[in-house]
């Protein structure tokens, strides 16, 4: 059945249309270098853009490439500045054009753009899709919405093919920010290879990796298993190692 590859994102309210080309007279603030990088550069405008073309590039690998777009009410309905596009339509816009620039538009065309929403009340099911779909802002059932509709994507669809995520932290408030934290053990949970996690820091234009921190609480779940089972899992020595050198 193939591989998939899955980014996880949240759309932030700046978005801007991208074309995600770089020439000698781009503005050197819409250039994000990986972990500082000069040889390795993506165009930024909205917030979320350069982290996007970056791993839709470290994706390429997979025979499917879906992307997975956690977003609020104003994303989904208010256009954004200067454009007759609201800012979700302008990012699934952007998406394209990126996926044409890394030569990639049959794996994402294959794969295909989820929302999940955010902050929707059930009464306004009826414009935004499925009542599964629609979230309750502060309270319990908005995190197990969010996580019974990434589970319906990725582990109960297709389920006897290779799968792997992606996770951009940069855009979402910080509540949507935690919450995914929770997404990332769940798909640990679920034996969903994790192969990287960025945020891009708009200060000094990088997008920095984050996945080595995920050894602290893998680290954490092995001392757990050793206190209960006796058995840390076999992994559990290079977990250690990978800490105390992170």
């Amino acid at each position: 059945m193939g591989t998939r590859a899955y980014i996880i994102t949240f759309v932030s309210d700046t978005q801007c249309e991208n074309d995600g080309i770089i020439t000698a007279d781009t503005d050197k603030k819409q250039i994000y270098r990986v972990n500082g990088n000069e040889d390795e550069c993506y165009r930024g405008i909205g917030t979320g853009d350069a982290p996007m073309q970056y791993l839709m590039k470290q994706a390429e690998e997979a025979d499917r490439i879906t992307v997975i777009a956690i977003v609020s009410r104003k994303v989904y309905r208010e256009n954004a500045k200067n454009s007759s596009l609201t800012h979700y339509e302008l990012f699934r816009r952007n998406l394209i054009t990126f996926a044409e620039r890394l030569e990639i538009t049959e794996k994402y065309r294959k794969g295909g753009l989820y929302p999940i929403f955010y902050d929707f009340r059930k009464s306004e099911a009826g414009d935004t899709g499925t009542a599964n779909d629609i979230m309750i802002k502060g309270s319990h059932e908005q995190t197990k919405g969010i996580i019974n509709c990434i589970y319906e994507i990725i582990i109960a669809g297709e389920p006897e093919s290779g799968k792997t995520a992606y996770i951009d932290f940069t855009s979402g408030l910080r509540d949507t920010s935690f919450l995914m934290t929770s997404v990332i053990q769940f798909l640990n949970f679920y034996g969903i290879g994790l192969k990287e996690i960025v945020y891009s820091n708009f200060g000094d234009q990088k997008i920095r990796s984050l996945l080595h921190i995920t050894a602290i609480t893998d680290l954490i779940q092995a001392v757990n298993s050793f206190n209960l089972t006796g058995n840390a899992g076999p992994t559990h020595e290079s977990i250690i190692d990978v800490v105390m050198q992170s």
